[in-house]
């Protein structure tokens, strides 16, 4: 965290400098840059340290409300990075391509965009018009014969310690529940998380009944 403070610190002088010696902003407005430098740094940290949260190279954070704040954190920054590309797409090229100012490709986006809508609002209703015809007999057929459940139809009441005559299998599942309901810690620690686990034998071993347990 010190790294990144320095960091930061060297950041937000080298923003005021440019603004108020090479930009001539004057204080107030590198002051303001300089500001929004280090919070564009923050969410690029951000974005950063969850990528690496979700590839499982680091830890993730130890309590739930700072893990909530740096996944709220790492959405927002994520969409306003995408949105940001696209506007800096847009208003380069129509300037560059069209030599259009800001307010008149402003203006052309809008007229795109409503555009666009109602092309979308076109082809939507075409695609349900379509779809309605030549599959509204399937579904009402399906409708007609589809099978009802009550809540607790899953419920298979088979445990662990009822699945008999595996009892290597058994240990490892429960070593690998284990790991799943201890994952943050495994994760912290170093490790990586088993992300699938295949039961092979022949009919009548009991992989059944183990996938029964385990749900």
């Amino acid at each position: 965290m010190i790294v990144f403070w320095i960091f930061a610190l060297l950041v937000a002088t080298s923003a005021f400098a440019y603004g108020l010696l090479l930009m001539q902003w004057g204080f107030i407005g590198s002051f303001l840059f300089a500001v929004a430098a280090l919070v564009v740094l923050r969410g690029l940290l951000s974005w950063v340290k969850r990528s690496l949260v979700l590839h499982e190279r680091i830890g993730d954070e130890p309590t739930a409300a700072k893990r909530t704040l740096e996944t709220n954190r790492y959405i927002f920054w994520r969409r306003a990075t995408v949105i940001g590309v696209l506007a800096l797409l847009y208003f380069g090229g129509a300037y560059v391509g069209f030599g259009m100012g800001f307010p008149e490709a402003l203006v052309a986006l809008v007229s795109l965009l409503g555009q666009a809508l109602l092309l979308v609002v076109q082809l939507g209703a075409l695609f349900l018009a379509n779809f309605a015809l030549f599959f509204g007999p399937f579904l009402l057929f399906a409708r007609m014969g589809r099978e009802t459940y009550r809540p607790g139809d899953a419920n298979y009441d088979v445990k662990i310690g009822d699945v008999r005559g595996q009892k290597s299998a058994v240990a490892e599942m429960q070593r690998i529940l284990r790991l799943i309901e201890s994952g943050r810690s495994y994760t912290k620690a170093g490790g990586k998380r088993e992300r699938g686990v295949l039961m092979v034998g022949p009919p009548g071993t009991g992989k059944t009944m183990l996938a029964k347990a385990i749900a």
